[in-house]
Formats: structure tokens, C-alpha cells, sequence
């Protein structure tokens, strides 16, 4: 049989069929998986029909025939369910710590489109944002996507030798050269070359690399110094790659120095964006992807007290987990007061101390 429509059910005595404008094929895999999920956290089947009706938009009545393996449904509609057993069950595992990174949200949209852009014209881009808007999950994701090569600066990295030490540690390995020359010109030849490389992305999803490095992303670019922020120039520019410096907005005032260095760089940004904090709409899309599923009373509960920042969101989501998942509490349904008890483990926002 073949429907046009997005679903349509037809019924007899032992079966559902689930169309999708395709035919419909039988797959008891998603049967195993719902065993597999209510072996770690016992919940009652109900719950979790609810929980994957919510978020795939398929009626509970015939995900109810999914454990007695009754619903025969195709390809695309067994991912979409398969995906959403797969993070629940990775929500469950208290030892995971990341989030599944989500490319859809605004932020995420516009590191990307100017990532693209730097990798293409290689030339130098800067993104700025507060903390928490989600500046270095986007970095780490756009690197592995983009073939590109990720720094990230701390107090650590402020001289010269130890910024070309710490390059050499994500690219050639060490080197016993005191010649700081030779050592940026290992590098560059290093970034010349092909690579290959396999592996998955934050998001969960496979990434394989093939050829040279086509972008530099440099986190936390605040603390670079003007001999750091010359050495990148440097290297990218003998690479011939894309420069991507990213960091909090204050490092527009450090890029106002009248050092030679630092102006021969802003000479060289091409681009420049200021990512704005997560919206309502951002933090749903981030929260299907980790805890699809959830009504919108919790979603609510969730973005306001997030404070509109990711990380917090991130804090706010491990504590409810921990919450729920624990032997004394297995089975017990999220809800609003657990989101409050959540927040009230985090330090007060400073409009809130007294």
C-alpha cells in the first residue's frame, strides 16, 4: 500500500501500518531498544509511548503496538524513533557528561555560515558572544566538519614559546627546537598536509577527514597575547588556511592596541559577528535533541531559569538526571519542582543577590 499522507494508519487484526509516502516495512528493532531503555531506567511504558509521541508527533495509540512488535513502519519514521530511544537512553548514563550538540539553533546557524565562508576565501573572521552561547561547542563541531584544526587558549598560552608549544602539541607533536622559526615552519608544512582521519562528531554522528586543514579555530582568542595573535596570523597566512578567532566580547578593546602586531591583524578580519543569547526557541530545539519528548510546561520552566545561557542549561539538565536516575528514584516522571530544586543548586545570578 502507498499514502500520500505524512501518516496514515491502516488497521486489521494483527497489524499497524505506518506510510510515510513509502512503503512500509516491518522492524522489530525499535521492540529491542524500548527493552533495552526500560532495563536501565524502569519506567511505565506509558510514559515513555508519551514521551516519544510528544516528540516525533506519531499517536500514542500505535506506538502502544511497538513492545509487541504489532507496528510496521518505514525507514525514516524508525530513525526518528530510534533516535529519540537512543538520547533518552544516553540521558540515562549518569557518566555522560555532553550534551549532543544541536546545529539548528540561531547561533549555530551563523557560526556555521561564517565558517563556511572563512574556509572558502581564507581569509580572518572573528565571533564574539557573553559565556554560554555556545562559542566552543560550535567551534569543536565546526572543526571536525570543516576538516580544521582547534585551539584553545587559557593563562597558560600568554607568551610566545608557549603558544607555538601548545600548536605543536594539537599538530606535529614536540619538538626539542629552541628556534622559535623552525618551529612555526614545522607547523605550517604540518597543516600543508593531508590528513585522515575517522570519528564521531559531539552530536553523535560520524566525521571522517581527508586532506590538509582548511580553517584554524582559536577559542578563548582573549588571552592571546600580541605576540600570540602575530604567531596565528603567521601561520595561517604560510598555510594558506582560513583564521577563525573566537572569544567574549571584550576582545575588541584588545584589538584596538596600537602594537604593530595587532593592527596588521585587524587589518586582516574580514568578518566579524556577535552571537546573540540562546532564545525560547533555542533552547527547545537543544532540549529535543538531549530530552525530546518533554511538554511545554517543562520546556518553559527550563528557559526561564537557564538565564538564557547554554551552559546553565547544560547544569540544569545533569542535576535533574540525577535526580531521576537515581536507585531511589528510578521511574519517577520530570517535573517542574525538580527544574526549581535544580536551579536552586546553582550560584545566584547577580540581579538575584541580596
Amino acid at each position: 500500500m502507498r499514502s500520500t499522507n505524512a501518516l496514515k494508519i491502516y488497521n486489521d487484526e494483527t497489524t499497524v501500518t505506518v506510510n510515510v509516502g513509502m512503503e512500509a516495512q516491518q522492524n522489530n528493532k525499535l521492540s529491542k531498544q524500548i527493552e533495552d531503555y526500560l532495563q536501565i531506567v524502569p519506567r511505565k511504558i506509558t510514559f515513555v509511548m508519551s514521551q516519544i509521541s510528544r516528540a516525533t508527533g506519531i499517536p500514542e495509540s500505535n506506538l502502544n503496538l511497538l513492545p509487541r512488535k504489532q507496528l510496521k513502519i518505514n525507514s525514516n519514521v524508525e530513525k526518528q524513533i530510534s533516535d529519540v530511544l537512543e538520547a533518552l537512553t544516553q540521558l540515562a548514563d549518569l557518566e555522560n557528561r555532553t550534551l549532543k550538540y544541536c546545529a539548528e539553533t540561531r547561533g549555530s546557524i551563523e557560526f556555521t555560515a561564517i565558517s563556511e565562508a572563512i574556509c572558502k576565501n581564507k581569509y580572518i573572521g572573528l565571533i564574539t558572544g557573553l559565556p554560554g552561547v555556545g562559542k566552543t561547542a560550535a567551534c569543536k563541531y565546526e572543526a571536525r566538519k570543516n576538516n580544521g584544526l582547534y585551539l584553545c587558549m587559557d593563562r597558560l598560552t600568554v607568551t610566545l614559546q608557549a603558544g607555538i608549544h601548545k600548536i605543536e602539541k594539537e599538530t606535529v607533536g614536540s619538538c626539542y627546537s629552541k628556534v622559535p622559526n623552525e618551529r612555526v615552519r614545522r607547523i605550517i608544512d604540518y597543516l600543508k598536509e593531508d590528513h585522515r582521519e575517522r570519528g564521531n562528531w559531539i552530536d553523535g554522528s560520524s566525521y571522517e577527514i581527508d586532506g590538509p586543514e582548511k580553517i584554524i579555530f582559536c577559542d578563548q582568542s582573549d588571552y592571546l597575547s600580541p605576540d600570540g595573535v602575530d604567531l596565528l596570523r603567521t601561520i595561517s597566512e604560510g598555510a594558506n588556511i582560513g583564521l577563525c578567532l573566537v572569544g567574549l566580547p571584550g576582545i575588541l578593546k584588545k584589538l584596538n592596541s596600537k602594537r604593530a602586531e595587532v593592527k596588521q591583524l585587524k587589518d586582516r578580519i574580514a568578518i566579524a559577528r556577535n552571537l546573540e543569547a540562546p532564545s525560547y526557541q533555542d533552547i527547545c530545539l537543544v532540549l529535543d535533541k538531549n530530552w525530546p519528548g518533554l511538554e511545554d510546561e517543562i520546556k518553559k520552566e527550563f528557559f526561564k531559569y537557564s538565564r538564557k545561557n547554554y551552559r546553565i542549561l547544560s547544569h540544569l539538565i545533569f542535576h535533574c538526571r540525577e535526580m531521576l536516575f537515581t536507585e531511589e528514584n528510578l521511574g519517577t516522571e520530570l517535573s517542574v519542582d525538580h527544574i526549581q530544586e535544580a536551579a536552586g543548586l546553582l550560584p545566584k545570578a547577580s540581579d538575584e543577590e541580596e
